[in-house]
């Protein structure tokens, strides 16, 4: 598989913040396997990060803060015969859910703009504050 859409996971710390962006603009930051990998280590650099006072996560571009899964490339493990998963779940590679980081000691601040879809929304309702521009889509479209 390549990474045609960006670097993933761009993480910055500046003055006792630490930025997070989802980095895929092109697929309105949808998450593949790698940004799973990243933000799992970004949220442990975070908390083991005396310096951090609180994290920042956003999406690339104006059109989507993330929008879940990156369903091509779960087209393509499935072409594949790699099994679905409970993609990024405790005990998994990967483990970045905020939902299930209960003990992460530092408050999480949604930027949100765009689509915030599925996985996406879920990402956004498990940080602890949400700041919604006036472009903020929410849903759960798998569950209509």
């Amino acid at each position: 598989m390549t990474d045609r859409d960006g670097p993933g996971v761009r993480y910055e710390k500046k003055d006792h913040v630490a930025y997070v962006t989802l980095d895929r603009p092109a697929v309105l930051n949808a998450m593949n396997l790698r940004m799973h990998e990243e933000l799992a280590r970004i949220w442990d650099d975070v908390e083991s990060d005396d310096e951090m006072r609180v994290a920042v996560l956003a999406g690339a571009g104006d059109r989507a803060f993330c929008v879940g899964q990156d369903l091509r490339e779960r087209a393509e493990l499935d072409r594949q015969g790699v099994p679905a998963s409970t993609i990024g779940s405790r005990g998994m590679p990967g483990w970045p859910r905020l939902t299930e980081r209960f003990a992460l000691s530092k408050p999480v601040v949604a930027r949100v703009q765009g689509y915030a879809l599925g996985g996406g929304f879920e990402l956004a309702l498990a940080c602890d504050l949400v700041i919604a521009a006036d472009t903020a889509v929410f849903a759960l479209p798998d569950r209509a």
